[in-house]
């Protein structure tokens, strides 16, 4: 098969690849560099409290780009630091100034490898013009369909610091002891529970999937009861240093920026929050840690629990609370080779749990509600979901996608290629109700009267402008319940939804930016998105 990039540019590719070799953390002990850039990590966090807060929307976007980034840098220092000793890090200036600069290198990082991932797939072209990337393409000329996706998800995970009883925080601060450059604060089965009950309904809604998947060692409850303790456990630290830093502790308490835990401190603390099995806490901290369970492309997105030394674990306090802990544990679960089979039975069921979220999501409507087989369309006869309104005579015949949101360009693709086989089932459908319109009619219980919509709904992101259709939508769940819910007729979404008006504009709901993203002497011409409203959905 032919490489569609060229051999020039996969030197160039090579070079940027290996750029991460010149920091000098990469000769430091694991423990001493991993400590150091997840300090920094989390000092953008602390300005955003103690100096200078951001509005909603641009803390999730900051929030998301220094997840998504950290993944690199951590591949780099895992892979090429030395092995550490037990001894807990000390903060150095220089080290924090390496740290400072290899995130920045993995933040330019993300824009090459997906420019490099999408020439790869024949999405993107790549010309080299000296020591400048040009970049051409339907893939990043049309940013509509990724602000759209990026304007329906910018909430979809409230920050733990946005709705928690405020009272809980002056239970922290009563207990704080600042002493010298750190801080030390009271850690009990009381304030724990104080937090998880105070970060319940925060915590319980980034939870979908159904409450009775189990998995081959634990049960979601199992998972869920961890996950609850873990936020806890980061809250409390992350309200410790914002009160030390506000009261005056040097470097805005950047000594204890990082929650540090002997393996086995961590293991029974767990199990005394948690009131579970020790054996079950150990088979989710596994899981959880960096790196393990065969990981070889691992992500701390995913396993957030960094292991700096055989006998020390690390937790970065906001990257634990600002990630989508449901899609990640489930991106995760899917990557394991014990759980895949069952995680693909299991996730079966996630359609049926989208059905029972659209059916109460437009409750109180009028609207009628089928979903099962069309037996005499030979192909495609599946009708995930159809809504009907007599007094209207109208019908909504919908294909579902209940996927995971994608978190790079490779799931990019790969989401994208979903949305085009649910298209081409739509499409399929159409064709066979052309073909002989009665078994639909006789299966929804309407007639010849009745106008048909077709559309693809997914729960996520409705995927990239090369799988679309322009005769047959794609919208985001929440958002065709937003809009049935306000507009209220099948007649008037059907327009929406048939005139594209649910995507955004550029230059009014969003801006495309051109963007030079220079590595070394490379510079790429790219792009970002900045999305305008932090409240699209209710537009």
């Amino acid at each position: 098969m032919t490489d569609s990039v060229s051999s020039e540019l996969r030197e160039v590719e090579r070079q940027v690849d290996n750029e991460f070799l010149k920091n000098a953390l990469m000769s430091e002990p694991f423990a001493r560099a991993t400590w150091h850039f997840f300090a920094h990590f989390e000092d953008h966090f602390a300005r955003q409290y103690v100096h200078a807060p951001d509005d909603e929307l641009h803390y999730h976007a900051l929030a998301d780009n220094l997840i998504n980034h950290s993944r690199w840098a951590l591949k780099w220092l895992s892979s090429t630091c030395p092995p550490s000793s037990t001894k807990p890090p000390a903060y150095d200036d220089a080290l924090y100034s390496h740290a400072m600069h290899l995130s920045e290198l993995a933040m330019d990082y993300g824009p090459f490898t997906a420019a490099y991932t999408y020439a790869s797939c024949g999405l993107v072209n790549l010309l080299l013009e000296g020591s400048r990337i040009r970049t051409s393409g339907s893939m990043i000329d049309d940013a509509q369909y990724e602000a759209y996706d990026h304007a329906l998800m910018n909430k979809s995970d409230s920050s733990m610091l946005d709705d928690f009883d405020p009272s809980f925080m002056e239970e922290v601060h009563m207990s704080l002891r600042v002493r010298g450059q750190s801080f030390d604060y009271s850690l009990n089965p009381k304030i724990v529970q104080r937090a998880v009950e105070s970060l319940g309904p925060i915590i319980d809604a980034r939870f979908s999937l159904p409450d009775d998947w189990s998995f081959a060692m634990f049960t979601l409850d199992d998972f869920r009861r961890v996950a609850r303790v873990l936020f806890a456990l980061s809250l409390i630290h992350f309200l410790s240093r914002l009160s030390a830093a506000l009261g005056g502790c040097p470097g805005n308490g950047i000594a204890r920026a990082l929650l540090l835990m002997e393996s086995n401190e961590l293991l029974d603390r767990l199990t005394r929050y948690c009131g579970i099995k020790r054996s079950t806490i150990i088979e989710i901290v596994q899981m959880l840690t960096y790196g393990s369970s065969g990981q070889k492309n691992a992500d701390p997105a995913l396993q957030p629990l960094i292991k700096l030394s055989p006998s020390c674990i690390a937790i970065s306090p906001n990257l634990l609370m600002n990630s989508s802990i449901e899609r990640n544990f489930s991106v995760l679960l899917n990557r394991l080779p014990a759980e895949r089979d069952g995680y693909t039975v299991l996730s079966n069921t996630k359609e049926q749990a989208m059905i029972s979220r659209l059916k109460a999501g437009l409750s109180g409507l009028g609207f009628r509600f089928w979903s099962g087989c069309i037996t005499r369309w030979a192909t495609a006869s599946e009708v995930d979901l159809a809504i009907s309104c007599d007094d209207e005579r109208r019908a909504f015949v919908l294909e579902l996608k209940a996927f995971t949101a994608p978190a790079d360009p490779r799931e990019v693709c790969e989401r994208s290629e979903e949305i085009e086989k649910g298209i081409s089932q739509i499409r399929t459908r159409k064709a066979a109700f052309a073909a002989g319109p009665q078994f639909l009619f006789d299966s929804l219980g309407i007639d010849d009267t009745y106008t048909v919509t077709w559309a693809v709904v997914s729960e996520t992101s409705i995927g990239a402008p090369y799988v679309q259709d322009p005769t047959i939508p794609v919208v985001n769940a929440r958002h065709l319940v937003k809009r049935l819910r306000k507009d209220g007729t099948l007649a008037g979404v059907s327009s929406w939804l048939e005139n594209r008006s649910y995507l955004p504009l550029d230059g009014v709901h969003y801006r495309r930016i051109p963007r030079a993203v220079r590595i070394s002497k490379w510079i790429l011409d790219w792009y970002g998105v900045d999305v305008l409203t932090d409240d699209y959905i209710s537009l």
